[in-house]
Protein backbone atom coordinates (compact mmCIF):
# COMPACT_ATOMS: atom_id res chain seq x y z
CA UNK A 1 0.00 0.00 0.00
CA UNK A 2 1.43 3.66 -0.84
CA UNK A 3 0.03 6.64 1.00
CA UNK A 4 1.03 10.18 -0.36
CA UNK A 5 0.85 13.69 0.93
CA UNK A 6 -0.69 16.25 -1.53
CA UNK A 7 0.06 19.38 -1.13
CA UNK A 8 3.76 20.23 -2.26
CA UNK A 9 3.95 16.47 -2.89
CA UNK A 10 1.46 16.28 -6.00
CA UNK A 11 0.64 19.75 -6.33
CA UNK A 12 2.70 22.77 -6.61
CA UNK A 13 1.12 24.20 -3.53
CA UNK A 14 3.48 26.76 -2.41
CA UNK A 15 4.15 28.43 -6.19
CA UNK A 16 -0.04 28.55 -6.82
CA UNK A 17 0.05 30.27 -2.68
CA UNK A 18 1.97 32.77 -3.92
CA UNK A 19 0.77 33.60 -7.03
CA UNK A 20 -2.44 33.79 -5.94
CA UNK A 21 -1.19 35.61 -2.62
CA UNK A 22 0.01 38.20 -4.92
CA UNK A 23 -2.34 39.04 -7.64
CA UNK A 24 -5.20 39.13 -4.54
CA UNK A 25 -3.27 41.64 -2.56
CA UNK A 26 -3.03 43.80 -6.16
CA UNK A 27 -6.67 43.40 -6.24
CA UNK A 28 -6.42 44.80 -2.52
CA UNK A 29 -3.79 47.26 -2.40
CA UNK A 30 -5.95 49.88 -0.59
CA UNK A 31 -5.67 47.68 3.02
CA UNK A 32 -2.46 45.61 2.00
CA UNK A 33 0.75 47.68 2.21
CA UNK A 34 3.32 46.37 0.40
CA UNK A 35 1.82 43.33 -2.20
CA UNK A 36 5.27 41.96 -3.13
CA UNK A 37 5.72 41.04 0.27
CA UNK A 38 2.06 39.97 1.01
CA UNK A 39 2.77 35.96 0.36
CA UNK A 40 5.04 35.62 2.85
CA UNK A 41 2.59 37.25 5.21
CA UNK A 42 -0.23 34.82 3.80
CA UNK A 43 1.88 32.08 4.67
CA UNK A 44 2.35 33.15 8.32
CA UNK A 45 -1.50 33.86 8.15
CA UNK A 46 -1.96 30.54 6.87
CA UNK A 47 -0.61 28.79 9.00
CA UNK A 48 -1.34 30.08 12.52
CA UNK A 49 -5.56 29.95 11.54
CA UNK A 50 -4.47 26.22 9.73
CA UNK A 51 -3.33 25.38 13.54
CA UNK A 52 -6.16 26.63 15.05
CA UNK A 53 -8.35 24.41 12.36
CA UNK A 54 -6.13 21.16 13.66
CA UNK A 55 -6.62 22.01 17.45
CA UNK A 56 -10.22 22.16 17.00
CA UNK A 57 -10.40 25.80 17.74
CA UNK A 58 -12.04 26.94 14.49
CA UNK A 59 -13.75 25.20 11.60
CA UNK A 60 -12.50 25.09 8.19
CA UNK A 61 -14.60 27.31 7.15
CA UNK A 62 -14.00 29.95 10.05
CA UNK A 63 -10.36 29.28 9.69
CA UNK A 64 -10.53 31.24 6.15
CA UNK A 65 -12.39 33.78 7.63
CA UNK A 66 -9.96 34.47 9.96
CA UNK A 67 -7.18 34.45 7.26
CA UNK A 68 -9.10 37.11 5.19
CA UNK A 69 -9.86 39.46 8.73
CA UNK A 70 -6.76 39.58 9.47
CA UNK A 71 -4.85 40.02 6.12
CA UNK A 72 -7.29 43.09 5.20
CA UNK A 73 -7.37 44.65 8.97
CA UNK A 74 -11.35 44.20 8.50
CA UNK A 75 -13.94 43.22 10.87
CA UNK A 76 -15.58 41.54 8.30
CA UNK A 77 -18.94 39.37 8.82
CA UNK A 78 -19.16 35.83 7.85
CA UNK A 79 -20.91 36.28 4.73
CA UNK A 80 -18.47 39.10 3.11
CA UNK A 81 -15.36 37.26 4.76
CA UNK A 82 -16.88 34.47 2.61
CA UNK A 83 -17.19 36.50 -0.37
CA UNK A 84 -13.75 37.81 -0.13
CA UNK A 85 -12.01 34.34 0.15
CA UNK A 86 -13.94 33.12 -2.80
CA UNK A 87 -12.44 35.55 -5.09
CA UNK A 88 -9.22 34.95 -3.59
CA UNK A 89 -10.14 31.22 -3.88
CA UNK A 90 -10.72 31.46 -7.67
CA UNK A 91 -7.23 32.62 -8.14
CA UNK A 92 -5.83 30.23 -6.38
CA UNK A 93 -7.45 27.31 -7.98
CA UNK A 94 -6.47 28.66 -11.46
CA UNK A 95 -3.04 28.58 -10.92
CA UNK A 96 -2.84 24.54 -9.57
CA UNK A 97 -0.24 22.22 -11.60
CA UNK A 98 0.77 19.13 -10.68
CA UNK A 99 4.28 18.97 -10.17
CA UNK A 100 5.77 17.48 -13.71
CA UNK A 101 6.79 13.70 -12.17
CA UNK A 102 3.26 13.01 -10.89
CA UNK A 103 1.12 11.72 -13.65
CA UNK A 104 4.12 9.14 -14.74
CA UNK A 105 4.77 8.54 -11.49
CA UNK A 106 1.26 7.50 -10.19
CA UNK A 107 0.87 5.78 -13.78
CA UNK A 108 4.05 3.62 -13.07
CA UNK A 109 3.00 2.38 -9.36
CA UNK A 110 -0.94 2.04 -10.60
CA UNK A 111 -0.67 -1.75 -10.36
CA UNK A 112 -0.39 -0.87 -6.79
CA UNK A 113 -3.31 0.22 -4.27
CA UNK A 114 -2.64 3.85 -3.33
CA UNK A 115 -4.36 6.27 -1.06
CA UNK A 116 -3.52 9.93 0.09
CA UNK A 117 -2.84 11.13 3.90
CA UNK A 118 -3.33 14.83 4.18
CA UNK A 119 -3.87 17.22 7.20
CA UNK A 120 -6.26 19.48 4.74
CA UNK A 121 -10.12 19.35 5.04
CA UNK A 122 -11.39 15.70 3.49
CA UNK A 123 -13.90 17.79 0.83
CA UNK A 124 -11.29 20.44 -0.35
CA UNK A 125 -8.79 18.00 -0.48
CA UNK A 126 -10.71 15.57 -2.97
CA UNK A 127 -11.88 18.33 -4.62
CA UNK A 128 -8.32 19.34 -5.57
CA UNK A 129 -7.61 15.63 -7.00
CA UNK A 130 -10.26 15.68 -8.93
CA UNK A 131 -10.02 19.15 -10.24
CA UNK A 132 -6.14 17.89 -11.15
CA UNK A 133 -7.35 14.81 -12.73
CA UNK A 134 -5.52 12.12 -10.68
CA UNK A 135 -8.41 11.37 -8.18
CA UNK A 136 -9.06 7.91 -9.56
CA UNK A 137 -5.58 6.73 -8.37
CA UNK A 138 -6.62 6.78 -5.01
CA UNK A 139 -8.71 4.74 -2.58
CA UNK A 140 -9.29 6.78 -0.46
CA UNK A 141 -8.36 10.47 1.48
CA UNK A 142 -7.32 10.46 5.06
CA UNK A 143 -7.57 13.75 7.18
CA UNK A 144 -7.77 14.41 10.38
CA UNK A 145 -11.57 14.67 10.52
CA UNK A 146 -11.40 11.03 10.27
CA UNK A 147 -8.80 10.10 12.89
CA UNK A 148 -9.09 12.96 15.37
CA UNK A 149 -5.64 14.11 14.99
CA UNK A 150 -3.39 15.33 12.18
CA UNK A 151 -0.26 14.35 10.96
CA UNK A 152 2.22 13.51 12.40
CA UNK A 153 -0.01 12.13 15.55
CA UNK A 154 0.56 8.15 15.03
CA UNK A 155 -3.33 8.12 15.29
CA UNK A 156 -4.25 9.22 11.29
CA UNK A 157 -1.07 6.97 10.14
CA UNK A 158 -2.93 3.78 12.23
CA UNK A 159 -6.14 4.52 10.81
CA UNK A 160 -5.08 4.71 7.25
CA UNK A 161 -3.25 1.51 7.25
CA UNK A 162 -6.49 -0.16 8.86
CA UNK A 163 -8.51 1.11 6.40
CA UNK A 164 -6.31 0.11 3.78
CA UNK A 165 -6.53 -3.78 5.70
CA UNK A 166 -2.58 -3.65 5.87
CA UNK A 167 0.08 -3.48 9.00
CA UNK A 168 1.97 -0.53 9.14
CA UNK A 169 5.08 -2.07 8.27
CA UNK A 170 3.92 -3.45 4.75
CA UNK A 171 2.80 0.87 3.92
CA UNK A 172 5.09 3.16 2.14
CA UNK A 173 4.27 7.08 2.82
CA UNK A 174 6.17 9.78 1.07
CA UNK A 175 5.49 13.59 1.58
CA UNK A 176 7.62 16.94 1.62
CA UNK A 177 7.59 17.81 5.28
CA UNK A 178 10.48 16.43 7.19
CA UNK A 179 8.63 16.11 10.54
CA UNK A 180 4.58 16.32 10.27
CA UNK A 181 5.04 13.59 6.91
CA UNK A 182 8.64 11.92 7.07
CA UNK A 183 9.00 11.32 10.81
CA UNK A 184 5.13 11.22 11.27
CA UNK A 185 5.11 7.86 8.76
CA UNK A 186 8.37 6.71 10.12
CA UNK A 187 7.56 6.70 13.54
CA UNK A 188 4.26 4.82 12.96
CA UNK A 189 6.20 2.22 11.45
CA UNK A 190 5.62 2.99 7.71
CA UNK A 191 8.10 2.83 4.77
CA UNK A 192 8.58 6.40 5.27
CA UNK A 193 10.20 8.43 2.50
CA UNK A 194 11.32 12.45 2.57
CA UNK A 195 10.30 13.84 -0.87
CA UNK A 196 13.22 16.73 -0.37
CA UNK A 197 12.47 18.52 -4.00
CA UNK A 198 14.28 21.82 -2.88
CA UNK A 199 17.40 19.62 -1.58
CA UNK A 200 17.15 21.46 2.07
CA UNK A 201 19.65 19.72 4.43
CA UNK A 202 18.56 17.36 7.18
CA UNK A 203 19.47 14.32 8.17
CA UNK A 204 17.38 12.11 6.80
CA UNK A 205 18.20 7.82 5.84
CA UNK A 206 15.49 7.91 3.65
CA UNK A 207 14.65 10.72 1.15
CA UNK A 208 14.63 11.31 -2.69
CA UNK A 209 14.85 14.49 -4.79
CA UNK A 210 11.39 13.65 -6.93
CA UNK A 211 8.65 10.89 -7.03
CA UNK A 212 10.84 8.94 -10.22
CA UNK A 213 12.96 8.70 -7.78
CA UNK A 214 10.66 7.58 -5.55
CA UNK A 215 8.95 5.03 -8.12
CA UNK A 216 12.09 3.63 -8.08
CA UNK A 217 12.99 2.64 -4.32
CA UNK A 218 9.69 1.13 -4.43
CA UNK A 219 9.91 -1.46 -7.24
CA UNK A 220 13.76 -2.12 -5.99
CA UNK A 221 11.76 -2.87 -2.52
CA UNK A 222 9.41 -5.19 -3.72
CA UNK A 223 11.89 -7.28 -6.70
CA UNK A 224 14.35 -7.03 -3.86
CA UNK A 225 11.86 -8.71 -1.43
CA UNK A 226 12.40 -12.46 -0.01
CA UNK A 227 9.27 -14.18 -1.74
CA UNK A 228 9.78 -12.06 -5.26
CA UNK A 229 13.91 -13.93 -5.12
CA UNK A 230 12.02 -16.63 -4.38
CA UNK A 231 9.43 -17.09 -7.11
CA UNK A 232 12.41 -15.27 -9.83
CA UNK A 233 14.34 -18.70 -9.18
CA UNK A 234 12.03 -21.10 -9.34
Amino acid sequence: MIFFDIDDTLLDYKTSQDLAALEFAKKYSTHIDNPEKFPKVWDEITARHMARYFSGELSFQEQRRCRIRESLGLDLSAQESDRVFDEYYQIYEESWRLFPDVESALLKLSGYSMAVITNGDKEHQSYKLKKLGVIGYFDDVITPACAGAPKPDLAIFQLAATRAGKARDECWYIGDNYRADYQGAKEAGYKSVWLNRHGSQEPCENQCKDLNEFVLKVLGDVTNSPATRYVSKA
